[in-house]
């Protein structure tokens, strides 16, 4: 469940910073708990936006299920100087706990995150025309979260995401090619047409639902399960069934 949970977010934060700049498992040589003089891990890094992101409320790999309340506590300490530390840094933070948080939690603290940022940005005057790009960008970013938080609500509706996510992972990066017979532009799906997909088979569109630059098409295949897919990942594996 937890790493179903990393990979919706993953899929959220990826559609939110579309076009962005992102390093991922950073390990900054500043980054260094004052405590235990240890480096200390960023998951995802936007260093366009002096933005950051790090997962938290798991045990290590070799565990299974929640922290104990002491290693939440031990956690928490070094969280708060994780924090401590970027923001000396000149980096805003986002914490993302992957079992205890509610979606609109971590959804608010991702606005207050870009707001920050936004009002950082601002501050800059005079700016240059790439400083006013990035202020354009980000707040093309803003309106993709907003638009993904007004279809998130429930833990349970995470679940799409990470469909989403693990179509991203396994979608092969692919030179634009002319459309081929039977695939379908995204104009085309729409509720109640027939389609096959390369693995699930027979299915009909369920409900087609705008998302920023995309679409999230559903399907109900004939074993009575249901898919999300994204318009933009779901490629040739997905076609209007032949007559």
């Amino acid at each position: 469940m937890a790493y179903t949970t990393i990979n919706a977010w993953r899929e959220i934060l990826a559609r939110v910073f579309d076009g962005f700049l992102v390093r991922l498992d950073e390990t900054p040589e500043w980054l260094i708990n004052p405590e235990t003089r240890r480096r200390l891990k960023l998951d995802l890094v936007y260093p366009e936006l002096g933005l950051a992101v790090r997962f938290v409320g798991l045990r290590g790999a070799n565990q299974r299920g929640r922290v104990s309340l002491e290693e939440e506590q031990q956690q928490q300490v070094r969280d708060a100087a994780r924090a401590e530390v970027c923001r000396e840094h000149g980096i805003r933070l986002v914490t993302i706990d992957v079992l205890g948080s509610e979606p609109k939690t971590t959804l608010h603290e991702l606005r207050l995150a870009l707001s920050d940022v936004s009002r950082r940005l601002n501050r800059t005057a005079p700016r240059t025309r790439q400083q006013s790009e990035l202020v354009e960008r980000l707040a093309q970013a803003r309106s993709r979260l907003e638009g993904i938080a007004a279809r998130l609500r429930t833990p349970e509706q995470l679940q799409t995401y990470a469909e989403l996510w693990l179509d991203r992972a396994y979608t092969p990066v692919e030179p634009h090619l002319a459309p081929q017979a039977g695939r379908l532009p995204r104009a085309a799906f729409r509720p109640g047409l027939a389609v096959r997909h390369a693995t699930f088979g027979a299915g009909v569109v369920e409900s087609v639902h705008d998302e920023a630059n995309d679409q999230l098409v559903t399907v109900r295949f004939a074993d009575g399960s249901q898919r999300t897919f994204a318009a933009s990942l779901v490629g040739d594996k997905l076609q209007a069934a032949t007559p």
